[in-house]
């Protein structure tokens, strides 16, 4: 089955359209169009597919003073056209890996005709997104003393992100590696990354590697124009394969490796290059400070050893679906049949059961004058095969289960902040409360115990008077079970006990709800984020007090960075 959704603006680069897990994006002219589908908890009953998304316009051409300062008129010889005078359209459009937004999200990149090149955010809301930082502004090119020529070094002519690498780091979120071509000729890979991966921002964009290009271009000899195209880049677009890995021992892969192929100016002559990527060190145990790892460039001569550039459907694939809106358009204008159809770029879906093309509709026997407000792109939706099934909810009791087994593998050295500490109670709480089922996790709880109160576990439940210490088991089977407490919270607004339960009740009548993963009250406003699909509750980490650096709580976050029940991505 396909469907269309008509947007306004046209594209105006050839590659508009970009696709990752939820979100569509769409560059039309000064706009971006977002289309997010409409999960359980935020849609409508429509029979209509185009319905069931979301739709989000954002302009892309507004910039501050601090994202895109004031520059003064250059020589002929240093001129950018698109630099200077150009309406800052989009001419580029792309998804980064998974793993480098704000809840794991995707990161929206988008490279402006005045050669800026942007990372846009969300917190997971539709229709919530901010420009968060303008690549050009991070890159500090090295070896570069004239400012003409950190002017072109910072002018980006080109980009691609590698697909996402994890071996090599060893971590979930994986390396984040940006490929660039600037205006000085330059092929640039940058380690993206952000110290706090919990809020916006916070970006550390490092170069890593460099390799100078030499472009393929026939010129005239002898011409002025030569001596000015010589020096700008004519880089237009820039395509990667998959990676292949390398392993030197343990069978754990060091070396990983992709091809690149750098095209120049509308003619698409090429250039081909090896991108091979090195850990150096053992693998990063801390969250501030990755891996470190070394990043190589080589010239090829051509794509080897079978290397097949990443592909996206055919256009042809849409033909069908495109008759019905093209002779719509056909009739509105009278046209008599004679209508061209524009592709500006296919894109498939994440997991490849769908696709999508961006189209636009002209007459092709005459001159075209028309106005923005009649200026249309069409997205057309193909479903190609079966949609994989979401992950079915997991019982409480088993995510319980895998919650207190990943704690129970931290060290108490971790335990560094009274968020620790309650986070911690809380598991003692719950595998004393499954006795019978947690009778492994007994020793690392009497440790944590001692560590945190100087007591033991079974005096701790002697003072409750609550909890049996005979080893019996004391819940029912019912998911949704009676929690007991070990240690009671405190109600923040009358100060009295908050009983160990799931409606999160204090003694006198204040109701909250409990975090779905440390089982913590949330007592405040604004501090909890849910999971876009099944709605459950959790607290955001981005906006808890937790120690610096490795601790129990940023762990437990980290490795639960989506939901453990339904593993849908949490939304702000």
């Amino acid at each position: 089955m396909t469907f269309s959704i008509q947007l306004n603006g046209w594209p105006v680069c050839p590659k508009a359209i970009a696709w990752e897990a939820e979100d569509i994006a769409i560059a039309a002219g000064e706009i971006v169009h977002i289309l997010t589908p409409r999960d359980a908890s935020m849609s409508r009953p429509a029979n209509i597919p185009s319905q069931q998304w979301h739709k989000y316009t954002m302009r892309i051409n507004q910039f501050t003073l601090s994202e895109w300062p004031q520059l003064s008129p250059t020589t002929i010889a240093d001129l950018s056209i698109g630099e200077e005078q150009s309406d800052s359209v989009g001419i580029a459009v792309s998804w980064s890996p998974p793993g480098l937004g704000r809840y794991t999200r995707n990161v929206l990149s988008v490279l402006t005709s005045n050669l800026l090149l942007s990372l846009w955010e969300t917190n997971g809301d539709p229709g919530v997104w901010q420009r968060t930082c303008v690549v050009n502004n991070l890159i500090k090119p090295a070896s570069i003393t004239s400012d003409t020529q950190f002017r072109r070094a910072t002018r980006i002519r080109s980009f691609a992100w590698l697909p996402k690498l994890t071996q090599i780091e060893g971590t979930k979120s994986g390396t984040h590696l940006l490929i660039l071509a600037d205006d000085a000729q330059n092929l640039h890979v940058c380690r993206v990354r952000k110290t706090q991966n919990m809020d916006y921002g916070n970006w550390v964009i490092d170069p890593i590697a460099a390799h100078a290009l030499t472009s393929p271009l026939p010129v005239e000899p002898g011409s002025f124009l030569r001596q000015v195209l010589e020096t700008s880049s004519p880089v237009s677009d820039i395509e990667t394969t998959a990676w292949t890995f390398e392993s030197h021992r343990d069978d754990v892969p060091v070396t990983a490796e992709l091809q690149v192929k750098v095209s120049f100016g509308q003619v698409k002559r090429a250039q081909y290059f090896s991108v091979r990527v090195s850990r150096v060190g053992p693998f990063s145990t801390d969250f501030s400070t990755p891996a470190e790892i070394a990043v190589d460039i080589t010239q090829l001569d051509k794509l080897h050893n079978g290397h097949m550039l990443l592909q996206q459907p055919q256009s042809s694939f849409f033909d069908e679906a495109i008759i019905g809106p093209k002779s719509e358009f056909d009739q509105k204008w009278k046209l008599g049949g004679q209508v061209r159809v524009r592709s500006w770029g296919t894109a498939y879906s994440h997991d490849h059961t769908q696709a999508a093309a961006c189209v636009t509709f002209h007459p092709s026997r005459m001159l075209q004058s028309t106005t923005a407000n009649h200026q249309h792109t069409w997205v057309f939706v193909a479903n190609l095969t079966p949609q994989r099934q979401k992950p079915l909810m997991e019982s409480r009791v088993n995510v319980i289960h895998r919650i207190l087994l990943f704690l129970a593998g931290i060290s108490p050295a971790m335990i560094k902040s009274d968020l620790d500490r309650k986070v911690a109670r809380n598991a003692i709480s719950l595998i004393r409360m499954y006795s019978n089922e947690f009778t492994s996790l007994e020793p690392w709880a009497a440790a944590i115990s001692s560590t945190i109160t100087g007591t033991t576990v079974d005096q701790t439940n002697a003072e409750a008077g609550q909890l049996p210490t005979n080893g019996h088991q004391t819940h029912s089977t019912d998911p949704e079970m009676h929690l007991t407490s070990l240690s009671e919270e405190i109600c923040e607004v009358c100060n009295s006990s908050i009983p160990f339960d799931t409606s999160a009740r204090c003694a006198k009548g204040h109701v909250f709800t409990r975090c779905s993963l440390t089982f913590l009250a949330i007592q405040e406003p604004g501090i909890c984020m849910s999971c876009a699909q099944c709605g459950k509750q959790f607290l955001d980490p981005g906006k808890l007090d937790m120690s610096d650096g490795l601790c129990l709580s940023r762990m437990l976050f980290s490795e639960f960075d989506v939901c453990p029940y339904c593993q849908g991505k949490y939304r702000g």
